[in-house]
């Protein structure tokens, strides 16, 4: 029987690599599922027997063994496997082995072909995947032949994310945040590892890492199924608490950072779609979404700043600066206008800015989220820890995002930590911050060194909590694309973004970017951005040392060009010179090719006028030899035709003294005679001429005959 479509090519892969295809079959919690932990602990176990050899039965040791080995999971214990094995033993899932030490047991024929229609449905799903990153380095090599390198490596990247998730819910000790260096370093382990061909090694690097920056329905997929087994995988190995129950999120409190805030209100940012999805997720868990006061003040300060720069940079940037290093400036506020353009519309900056102007009223009426106010915000300032926390938010700033936050940046933020620490009465407190501030998360951490009595989510660790309960696959579709911006959003090369107000700079030194190479646009920022402003946004106070800057790289970079330009200059004169010896080169070849060929004209000449003149010579010689054959052969015809005429003569005096008037009778009654004597006649005359040929000899004989008659 033939294997269906899309398992076939996975044949080759071993056991463990078999199951890590299964983790990209996504765990469905229907609404059904009343105890979800116990429902993916059962589904955990059955993908581990699945891949089992038709003579192999496996214990709660061995299956313990395959979620280690799979990707290094330290999840559950050998209790929770046992009672895991038992729910399916009761559901007739399994068959059980009796045996000593331990029972063993495998999948049912049902639950075997259930599980078999998930892998192969992963399995065709992965195809698509390796065959639209490596298709144009596969030469010839097949899918399946990077399928273990990949595998291994998105379950590295996904282990250690799952560990960063399942950390906001846990309380854990928060690692540092995975950023693409790091996915760079795993991908270059990995080829090593898997002894891929060396010419192929830049090519896969590139390719791999493109998997979690680009999107793709499949790619998007696998990213979210993946993820969601890792991070589920984490969550069960949390000791003391079901993180997988609804009830973790329902009736609870969301406050929303200024970075969230900020795409909520400007539908044409990419993250607006995001934060659809989220208003999705938190009306099903009746999570109420709140703003506090200091973050509706930043947002309408920031809005307000940008407005002012929009009035003189927007248009000039997008007009003026190529679109390969404007689409590297972040912001929501740019990005919308730039998506606005792109339509073909040239929009205004009220119309931009309008949903701004009222930015509380605008959150309570138009997207439900209430606006909190309270006198704490304002006494934060005299609170004996505030600088502290303001340090502990520079400190984990500059750590994470390699950049130093702006002074009312660093009092937001202190200020929301404050309330919301006091806002939260004990550990079970449904009180959640979400921000896109890598180092918000990792300083909140630190600020609770006594345990954690409240959450900080960075948005991919929100969406990923919550992605257990998404159940119709639209959903699921929608849910995935989202999920998969987020991810390459954390893992997009920061130091390589702009910010929106670095090309006033350009502006206040009357430079025309329209006049300027791309390369030394970016190379200028760049310098600017790292050397000068550290990360963060330009502003006017930094022109003297930003100028300098972007003078001394755009001086650095003339020297460079007029380097290169003398080295240009030498090696097209040594092209020249090059070129002027290969043509004298040739020209001397040509001459000497010329006087050998005319000196072996002049030699073949020579032996023709020899040859000629020896032929002369033979001619001479054979004209010579055929006189003289010409001469004896007359001579002898001559001689032979006077003794015939002497014979005759002869004969014929012989005849007439014997016979005489016979003869004469006979002679004159037959004619015959007469031409029989002519023809001897011929024959002499034949003999006499050099006509020797017996035809003619006879033909002359007939036309005699005929004559007579």
């Amino acid at each position: 029987m033939c294997r269906p479509p899309g398992e076939h090519m996975f044949e080759q892969l071993n056991q463990t690599e078999k199951r890590r295809v299964l983790l990209a079959s996504r765990i469905r919690f229907g609404v059904e599922t009343k105890v979800p932990r116990e429902k993916a602990i059962d589904k955990m176990i059955e993908n581990a027997l699945y891949v089992a050899r038709e003579d192999e039965w496996l214990t709660a040791q061995d299956i313990l063994h395959i979620f280690r080995d799979i990707g290094g999971i330290p999840t559950l214990r050998l209790l929770q496997i046992d009672e895991g094995l038992a729910r399916l033993l009761n559901n007739e899932r399994i068959k059980p082995k009796v045996q000593k030490p331990f029972n063993a047991f495998r999948l049912s024929q049902v639950a075997s072909e259930e599980t078999q229609a998930d892998f192969i449905e992963a399995s065709r799903r992965l195809e698509r995947v390796l065959k639209a990153l490596y298709e144009d380095v596969m030469d010839h090599h097949t899918p399946a032949s990077f399928a273990p390198f990949f595998l291994e490596f998105t379950c590295e990247i996904f282990r250690s994310l799952g560990t960063q998730w399942a950390s906001y819910l846990g309380g854990d000790p928060l690692p540092s945040l995975i950023d693409l260096e790091e996915v760079e370093h795993v991908a270059e382990a990995k080829i090593r590892k898997y002894g891929l061909p060396t010419h192929l090694q830049d090519a896969l690097k590139r390719r791999s890492v493109a998997f979690f920056q680009q999107a793709n329905p499949d790619y998007d997929y696998l990213k979210f199924a993946v993820g969601q087994s890792f991070y589920i995988a984490q969550l069960l190995g949390i000791e003391g608490k079901d993180f997988l129950s609804e009830d973790i999120f329902s009736d609870g409190k969301l406050y929303l950072d200024s970075n969230v805030v900020i795409p909520a209100l400007t539908p044409e940012s990419r993250h607006h779609h995001v934060f659809e999805e989220l208003c999705k997720v938190c009306k099903r868990f009746r999570i109420t979404m709140f703003v506090t006061r200091p973050t509706v003040d930043e947002v309408r300060g920031v809005a307000a700043d940008q407005e002012r720069i929009a009035e003189k940079l927007y248009k000039h940037v997008y007009e003026r600066v190529p679109e390969r290093i404007t689409s590297k400036v972040r912001g929501a506020f740019f990005e919308a206008y730039a998506s606005i353009r792109r339509s073909g519309v040239v929009p205004t900056v009220a119309d931009l800015f309008r949903p701004f102007q009222h930015v509380a009223e605008t959150l309570r009426t138009d997207l439900g989220i209430e606006v909190v106010d309270n006198e704490r915000f304002e006494k934060a300032v005299n609170v004996p820890d505030f600088e502290r926390i303001k340090e502990v938010l520079q400190e984990c700033s500059q750590r994470v995002r390699k950049t130093e936050k702006f002074a009312n940046a660093l009092a937001h933020d202190a200020k929301v930590f404050l309330f919301l620490r006091s806002e939260c009465q004990s550990p079970e407190s449904k009180i959640w911050f979400l921000t896109r501030d890598a180092s918000l998360p990792v300083a909140w951490r630190k600020l609770q060194s006594d345990g954690p009595e409240m959450r900080c989510f960075m948005l991919d660790g929100l969406l990923q909590s919550i992605s257990p309960f998404v159940v119709a696959d639209e959903e699921v579709k929608d849910f995935s694309a989202v999920f998969s911006q987020v991810v390459a959003n954390q893992l997009l090369p920061q130091g390589k973004l702009f910010d929106i107000e670095d090309f006033q700079l350009f502006q206040e030194l009357d430079l025309d970017c329209r006049e300027l190479p791309e390369e030394e646009i970016e190379d200028g920022l760049l310098s600017v951005k790292q050397h000068v402003l550290k990360g963060a946004s330009y502003r006017h106070e930094n022109f003297e040392e930003a100028a300098y800057e972007l003078r001394r790289v755009f001086a650095k970079r003339g020297e460079r060009v007029g380097a290169l330009r003398k080295q240009l200059q030498k090696l097209e004169e040594k092209i020249e010179d090059n070129e002027r010896a290969h043509t004298e080169h040739i020209e001397r070849l040509s001459k000497e090719h010329d006087a050998r060929v005319a000196q072996m004209q002049v030699g073949h000449s020579a032996k023709l006028a020899e040859m000629q003149s020896q032929i002369d010579k033979l001619q001479l010689d054979t004209e010579e030899r055929e006189k003289k054959r010409a001469r004896r052969s007359l001579l002898r015809r001559q001689v032979l035709a006077v003794m015939l005429v002497a014979l005759g003569m002869f004969g014929l005096n012989l005849a007439t003294k014997r016979w005489g008037q016979e003869l004469q009778q006979v002679v004159s009654l037959s004619p015959i005679y007469i031409a029989g004597l002519l023809f001897v006649l011929v024959v002499i005359k034949h003999l006499l001429f050099r006509t020797d040929r017996l035809a003619d000899i006879f033909k002359s004989w007939v036309e005699l005959k005929d004559f007579l008659r």
